[in-house]
């Protein structure tokens, strides 16, 4: 099964869902979120205006999905150790919160 016809049954073969269905799908990001990201012209997914609801097209919501899995895997992953260089960028300072000093 792809990601097209998951969506589709998760959506009760509708070919278009509400914004805040496509939030829910695509794992609970919140329909404030998704209008303030409209808002400040980062768009996560693009909509379509119908009267006055926003819907988003399951193609769209798929390819969305699908262009999210792709980045996370060809992104190098990075697990840092506390306290240590962070290997991803040396330059930067160390990750985790900073060890007291001890004092005599």
């Amino acid at each position: 099964m792809n990601t097209f016809e998951l969506l589709i049954a998760a959506a009760d073969g509708k070919a278009v869902v509400t914004e805040k269905k496509a939030g829910e799908i695509i794992g609970g990001v919140s329909i404030k979120r998704l209008r303030n990201l409209r808002s400040e012209g980062k768009e996560l997914i693009p909509t379509m205006q119908i009267g006055g609801r926003r819907f988003v097209c399951i193609t769209d919501l798929a390819n969305f999905v699908d262009r999210q899995r792709s980045v996370a895997n060809t992104a190098p992953s990075v697990v840092a150790s506390h306290g240590k260089l962070n290997p991803a960028n040396p330059s930067r300072r160390p990750v985790g919160r900073p060890k007291l000093s001890s004092k005599k």
